[in-house]
């Protein structure tokens, strides 16, 4: 075994490890993971509109979410949409994995397979941040999504260029 294979068997124990079995509408059960947004910026996979609306997010001193860069690139870039919610919901699958030619002797299965409903809830999933998925903390502790929503509840504080009035009604 080479080191590219090494690398990932790996990284594929670790997902399945991190992943969680999700009931689908079809009445199918799949494993899926939390797919991080940085990552995909790290890596450029992510389409440049997005790109653009991750940047502005920044800019206004806050962290962006998936689900808030989506809404704001609504209507900009339909094909590369389509294309990110494919590449979206490829990288949540961990069993079966979604590939473009499935082996039928592997555990794969190809997007036109999925039913139009059950790609929908696994991409809206992702993008709600994968609930049903503990987010590790340091101490190796855990706690839920919906904890950390809750977490802050006033806006942050404006970015650095902001002016001295602005970052003190913000505090």
């Amino acid at each position: 075994m080479n080191r590219a294979q090494s690398y990932r068997e790996k990284t594929q124990a670790a997902r399945e490890v991190q992943a969680k079995e999700i009931p689908l509408p079809s009445g199918m059960m799949v494993l899926a993971a939390r797919i991080d947004l940085v990552d995909w910026l790290s890596t450029g996979m992510l389409p440049q509109v997005f790109v653009e609306e991750v940047l502005k997010i920044v800019e206004d001193g806050r962290k962006p979410t998936s689900s808030e860069v989506l809404r704001r690139a609504k209507g900009k870039a339909i094909i590369e949409s389509l294309i990110f919610m494919r590449n979206i919901v490829q990288a949540t699958l961990v069993s079966p994995r979604l590939v473009m030619r499935p082996d039928p002797e592997k555990d794969e299965i190809a997007p036109h397979e999925l039913t139009k409903e059950d790609f929908a809830f696994i991409f809206q999933w992702q993008m709600a941040g994968a609930p049903d998925i503990p987010v590790p903390m340091k101490g190796g502790k855990q706690t839920s999504v919906g904890a950390l929503r809750k977490f802050r509840r006033r806006r942050a504080v404006p970015n650095s260029r902001a002016d001295k009035q602005k970052v003190r009604t913000a505090a």
